[in-house]
């Protein structure tokens, strides 16, 4: 694993009365190494309770239950993005900029794979978020990539038409960079998956050598090649572009994915020849301003007569 960057910032689910001046909360790799509580989830000092607009109160216990509960009922639940949600993201996607690519200069991965343990459009708000900062700061040219075949939404997100895509670059014939749109103020390049995204066959993907040729050619014609990936538990074309990218970054759930999980997707990039260069948290709370300034105090100390 790169030396660079070893560590990312959380990205919290930003609730109701909760303030942003909690210090980040990390977690390494080292996490994902040791197989002792196989399914306990990748949580760490979780606030004792929390009080809501609606002045109900409920446990983190109770809060997960019912989360739990929905998710199960509904499916994963879609990422509620608010004004505040964008303003912490700017600041820890900057951190993501900065560490990665702007401070390795001329040995920044050029080709990286945004995926998740499992299910969620994190990876899409991400690597979004990473592709405009990145235009900005290191003034090259940006392509950002839809590889999510089966549930694509970056086009969405920069509230554009689903056209002319990766898909269609897979199966036509024709130079790919001419499907990718102008999206953003600062000049980003998006290649959306494509109308045609349901017809492409995900081991026919994988085998044929197409995925990587076009892969190939979006690295000589762009700066940078984000791809938003399929989750990469289970998905050969998320291992197929691990092995054909500079690196992956791996989006963890920390209340919700299991140890095992997060080690199983780990050792699959790395088996496909993957190179992991970190981990984001996602949608972790954060603590109130009076829990911040608790564990900031420490643990109190008796004085001796």
């Amino acid at each position: 694993m790169s030396r660079i960057f070893r560590t990312m910032y959380q990205v919290p689910d930003l609730g109701t009365g909760v303030e942003e001046r909690e210090r980040p909360w990390r977690l390494t790799l080292e996490a994902l190494r040791h197989p002792e509580r196989e399914e306990e989830p990748l949580q760490q000092a979780i606030p004792p309770a929390k009080q809501t607009s609606t002045n109900s109160f409920q446990t983190p216990s109770q809060a997960r239950r019912s989360q739990q509960a929905l998710a199960g009922a509904a499916g994963p639940a879609p990422v509620l993005v608010t004004p505040r949600h964008f303003a912490f993201l700017r600041d820890e996607s900057f951190q993501l900029v900065r560490r990665l690519f702007l401070a390795a200069g001329d040995k920044a991965p050029r080709v990286v794979v945004f995926c998740a343990v499992e299910g969620g459009n994190a990876p899409s708000l991400i690597s979004a978020r990473v592709a405009e900062l990145l235009a900005h700061h290191a003034r090259r040219s940006v392509c950002l990539v839809d590889a999510n075949l089966a549930n694509p939404s970056l086009h969405t997100y920069f509230g554009v038409e689903n056209r002319e895509g990766l898909a269609e670059g897979i199966l036509e014939r024709g130079s790919i960079q001419e499907l990718a749109q102008s999206v953003g103020a600062n000049g980003v390049r998006l290649i959306s998956a494509g109308a045609r995204s349901a017809e492409v066959d995900p081991h026919a993907l994988v085998t044929s050598g197409r995925l990587a040729a076009r892969i190939s050619e979006l690295a000589a014609g762009f700066g940078y090649v984000l791809l938003d990936a399929p989750p990469s538990l289970g998905n050969r074309v998320t291992s197929c572009l691990a092995a054909l990218a500079d690196g992956v970054i791996l989006l963890v759930q920390p209340s919700f994915t299991p140890r095992q999980a997060a080690r199983q997707a780990k050792e699959n990039i790395e088996a496909a020849g993957g190179r992991l260069l970190g981990v984001v948290l996602w949608r972790r709370p954060l603590l109130s301003s009076n829990q911040t300034a608790s564990s900031q105090r420490g643990p109190k100390t008796s004085k001796k007569s």
